[in-house]
């Protein structure tokens, strides 16, 4: 056995040394990854050491076994190249992509591939989901989640927000907002998909922004945590800015115009703040209820206790705060990732994928 790999096999067997070996530079992992391709060369000659184990590599992955997960991955991939009407070439970036992202990020190629399925399913072209597969595997990384409810949430906000998926770094953009928004309050990413299902068209119609719509969710995720209710309660917020006999009724009681003079919708959030401006200005509760029943007494529950949170208190600044952090998150799952990976679970995936990789090209 060559010097290279009873090196690989010392580092597998050694969690501290093999995070240590790994931090001085991502060259060691390719290094690994080229050596265990040596080794599969040598071993096409002598069946009993193929046929024997990977497991020798310390990860416990059998010749066969690492056979049968390529086949698989052959099987799925022409699978979802017929569903998306791809090419072969389009399906051997998506593979390359995949396996690529596990040797990166230490997220498994089929957990990935399962988010991948559902943007497809959402509409994308497997060129298009391709272009994803990097970012979705470094959110992974950073965030609690799963590919799936990721990769509708992103797909989702896509849509709603004209955001072009097949662009990586809108693809990255995209989830370093949301990631941004979701430490800021409780709807996580996997709540996304159905509330921004919910909310999307109401938010497109009141001319706000994806950010302003992440903070808006955020801000009123604090009062309500329920994803499902939260869901409810924005879209009735909304519906304030939706609603011709909504927004005549505070127009009238307020004097606060929604349109400017040309015609065009305000900003949602301006048009609150002139809101809040006047809320402000009352000094006792009767005053205060007097005001939200004249402005709003025509509205449903939900979109009167809506607009009661923001009005009352710092919940405008808050949501202030929030949009402004959201604006700026570009950048965020980078900066977060060393740390992220920086444990034994997600270097093995790491050294899992260059295995796999290695494995994958000599069973094909």
């Amino acid at each position: 056995m060559s010097n290279d790999l009873n090196l690989a096999l010392r580092l597998s067997a050694d969690p501290a040394r093999l995070l240590g070996g790994l931090a001085k530079g991502e060259g060691g992992l390719r290094k690994f990854g080229s050596a265990a391709k040596r080794e599969m060369d040598a071993f096409k000659h002598a069946a009993s050491s193929v046929e024997g184990k990977l497991a020798q590599l310390g990860l416990g992955i059998s010749a066969i076994a690492a056979g049968v997960q390529s086949a698989r991955l052959d099987k799925d991939l022409t699978q979802l190249k017929l569903t998306a009407g791809a090419t072969a070439d389009e399906a051997g970036r998506l593979r390359k992509e995949l396996l690529g992202a596990q040797i990166a990020t230490g997220q498994g190629a089929d957990e990935l591939k399962a988010g991948v399925d559902s943007l497809i399913a959402g509409g994308l072209s497997m060129a298009e989901a391709t272009a994803t597969v990097a970012p979705m595997a470094e959110t992974l990384a950073v965030a609690k989640t799963n590919a799936d409810a990721l990769a509708k949430a992103m797909g989702v906000a896509g849509k709603q927000f004209n955001i072009d998926l097949s662009q990586t770094e809108s693809a990255r953009l995209l989830l370093d907002k949301m990631v941004v928004a979701g430490r800021a309050g409780n709807a996580e990413l996997e709540n996304l998909p159905d509330i921004f299902a919910r909310v999307g068209g109401n938010a497109k119609s009141a001319n706000m922004s994806l950010d302003q719509t992440l903070a808006l969710v955020e801000t009123l995720s604090l009062v309500e945590p329920n994803a499902e209710r939260l869901a409810t309660l924005t879209d009735s917020t909304l519906r304030v800015f939706t609603n011709a006999n909504y927004m005549k009724s505070a127009s009238k009681a307020t004097g606060i115009k929604f349109f400017d003079a040309e015609g065009s919708r305000r900003d949602a959030l301006d048009v609150i703040g002139d809101i809040k401006g006047q809320y402000d200005k009352l000094s006792t509760d009767r005053e205060r209820f007097g005001f939200i029943s004249k402005a709003f007494g025509q509205t449903d529950l939900d979109t009167q206790r809506g607009l009661k949170t923001l009005l009352d208190g710092n919940s405008l600044s808050r949501l202030d705060d929030i949009f402004t952090d959201v604006s700026t998150a570009s950048g965020t799952i980078a900066r977060d990732l060393p740390e992220a990976i920086g444990n034994a679970v997600d270097q093995a995936g790491r050294l899992k994928g260059a295995l796999r990789e290695a494995a994958d090209e000599f069973a094909k």
